[in-house]
């Protein structure tokens, strides 16, 4: 029995097997990663999973996902403020009316 694909070294996404021909590879189905093409389904299982990954690119995908956090949280911010900003303008829209229920 084959091992299994191991997560992407890059962006953890999940790998698969892909056949073309007589030749296979191991290639992330989220950033497309791709290990050595081989004869073999267990020669690119194993090429796949001994991949080492770049401590640069380590770097770049951590960072990539410390923004990719950020802007969610922008986001969260930005619906917040359009929801109060909104509430505002209704008030202050709304008719204002004096004692006797005139304007």
């Amino acid at each position: 029995m084959t091992a299994a694909l191991k997560p992407c070294p890059f962006c953890g996404g999940e790998a698969t097997a892909v056949v073309d021909g007589a030749n296979i590879v191991g290639r992330c189905r989220s950033c497309m990663a791709e290990g050595p093409w081989c004869v073999l389904h267990a020669t690119a299982v194993n090429a796949w999973n001994r991949r080492v990954v770049d401590p640069a690119l380590a770097t770049f995908a951590a960072t990539l996902k410390h923004a990719e956090a950020r802007a969610e949280k922008a986001e969260q911010t930005l619906r917040v403020v359009r929801s109060h900003l909104a509430t505002a303008l209704a008030i202050v829209d709304a008719p204002t009316t004096t004692e006797g229920g005139a304007e």
